[in-house]
């Protein structure tokens, strides 16, 4: 049964998915492409302000949960959740984060697989 909260929520956030609903394509994501879809202005706000925005709206969430953010446990929470979205669980989005290649040098001459356990490694 679809959901009519969530298309509405795809609707005015102008989201589409290849014409598939999220429970059309579910877990597997057979419609979705390799590329993490991203919007032409994805980077018109700075980190910085994508926090501001971020501790806004978790806040209200907080809010509409009953959670009482004057209590010194919450305080500040919006604001960590914020960071841990954009400074850790999303870096990778940010083009500027690709981590730099590394190229060692082979010089114990290995030619085969380096087999430890059950992880392979081709070198």
């Amino acid at each position: 049964m679809k959901n009519p909260n969530l298309e509405l929520l795809t609707e005015k956030n102008g989201m589409k998915l290849n014409g598939f609903s999220s429970e059309d394509i579910g877990d597997d994501h057979l419609y979705t492409g390799l590329e993490t879809p991203m919007k032409t202005d994805a980077f018109k706000w700075s980190d910085e302000e994508k926090k501001e925005k971020i501790a806004l709206l978790f806040e209200e969430i907080m809010d509409v949960m009953g959670l009482d953010l004057t209590d010194d446990s919450l305080r500040g929470t919006p604001d960590r959740v914020a960071k841990m979205y954009i400074d850790e669980i999303f870096s990778g989005l940010n083009p500027n984060n690709k981590p730099k290649i590394a190229l060692f040098d082979n010089k114990y001459q290995y030619n085969r697989d380096a087999c430890r356990k059950k992880y392979h490694v081709l070198l």
